[in-house]
């Protein structure tokens, strides 16, 4: 076999299995997801109707270990990592609020307290 015969059967069979691949659903992207303003309206969003209130009391758990001021931000990183899949969001709680503990230690106080100021 020549190297011009190689090529082409290399080429002919990468382009069967570009083929197949987008016929076969391999490189299926998800939908796009849409980001809601409100905590409610995103968890209707994304999960089914037999998980919201689960999730909602999961996100609840959450937001209690975190500051009030960065709810928003937490529920949405939470939220934006899960992707309605109310088992990993089940898998994601107790890390999430081991982060949020780690990070208010770093900063210098719990939720709710002002990161502790220099005395330079």
């Amino acid at each position: 076999m020549t190297r011009a015969q190689l090529f082409a059967a290399i080429f002919v069979a990468a382009a069967a299995l570009a083929v197949a691949a987008v016929r076969g659903g391999w490189l299926k992207r998800r939908p796009r997801r849409v980001r809601h303003a409100s905590l409610d309206a995103q968890i209707a969003a994304d999960f089914a109707p037999e998980h919201r209130a689960e999730a909602r009391a999961i996100v609840g758990e959450v937001l209690a270990h975190a500051d009030p001021e960065q709810h928003t931000q937490v529920w949405r990183s939470l939220l934006d990592g899960t992707r309605g899949d109310i088992a990993r969001l089940r898998r994601v709680k107790p890390k999430a609020i081991e982060s949020l503990a780690r990070l208010y230690r770093l900063m210098g106080g719990g939720p709710g307290d002002a990161p502790a100021a220099s005395t330079e």
